[in-house]
């Protein structure tokens, strides 16, 4: 009598079982699942079905999901535009964060009707020129030959003055300090105040011919695939202890890269047709665990 009472109560975990599955089966995205993408496994000992996910058997993945990322917003508009066309321009979420320099596409963000799974990805990741990089990278007060050498190597970035004579500024510039000096009023208890004028003189060229200029123009390409600008650099020395410091130092850069950014960005949500959003993109989301067992 027990059993047949065993054998009984055996039958019906298998087919409380068998019945849960494919309850959780139905449940999933009916379009998206077929018979065949699921299969239910039984444990000899413990008389339990666990859920096996047969996707990776399948020829192609049930849905599009993961990452691409490029460096230009050419190739950014080549890679997005035939994915925006497949799920929908209002199912895609297009983020422009301008503190990491990076625009992301999620392809399948949240809509109003539903929610999104937010792991198929398109990122720009904008990256700097090299002749961005070295203007900016050796701003500031140097020897007379690292700012000549500096001016050598970035010789077709400047417009004005002409890089030639730019050029020859920077070998041939030379400071002087003419200090006069002159007895001022009495202070009292026969103290005397002694004033002086200081007159820094700068010349450069043969003969001191040329006039040095108070700032460069330089032509700048922020970022690879953008539009160039012109940045101005003011130019600086400092004559201390007989020895010249000389340098220059880009005129607000920050803004530069500001409008930089968002001229690549709009530019970018006006060909593909889709709002512009300022901000992080939100995070993929995470599936809830699949129960592996059910009694």
């Amino acid at each position: 009598m027990s059993d047949a009472l065993n054998s009984e109560s055996v039958y019906r975990s298998e087919s409380q079982a068998g019945i849960q599955a494919a309850a959780i089966a139905k449940a999933l995205d009916p379009v998206r699942w077929s018979p065949g993408d699921l299969a239910t496994v039984s444990g000899p000992k413990e008389w339990s079905t666990h859920l096996v996910d047969l996707e990776s058997q399948l020829a192609a993945p049930r849905r599009a999901r993961g990452t691409v990322q490029v460096h230009s917003a050419d190739s950014f508009v080549a890679v997005c535009g035939r994915l925006v066309d497949e799920e929908g321009p209002d199912a895609v979420g297009l983020y422009a964060d301008e503190t990491a320099n990076k625009l992301v596409a999620v392809l399948n963000d949240d809509i109003a009707s539903a929610p999104g799974w937010r792991d198929h990805r398109v990122e720009l990741v904008l990256r700097h020129t090299p002749e961005w990089e070295h203007w900016h990278r050796n701003q500031g007060l140097k020897s007379q030959q690292d700012f000549a050498e500096t001016i050598e190597a970035g010789l077709t970035e400047i417009h004005e003055p002409a890089a030639a004579t730019m050029l020859t500024i920077a070998e041939t510039f030379e400071a002087k300090v003419d200090v006069n000096f002159a007895q001022g009023a009495d202070m009292g208890r026969g103290r005397r105040q002694l004033t002086f004028n200081e007159k820094v003189t700068a010349k450069a060229g043969e003969g001191g011919a040329l006039e040095i200029p108070e700032k460069m123009v330089l032509g700048l390409r922020p970022f690879i695939g953008g539009d160039a600008y012109k940045v101005e650099a003011k130019i600086k020395f400092r004559l201390r202890e007989g020895k010249l410091a000389i340098g220059y130092v880009l005129d607000r850069p920050h803004e530069t890269l500001r409008d930089a950014f968002l001229n690549d960005t709009q530019k970018v949500a006006a060909a593909l047709q889709v709002a512009l959003l300022q901000g992080v993109a939100p995070g993929a989301v995470t599936p809830h665990a699949t129960a592996t067992a059910i009694r």
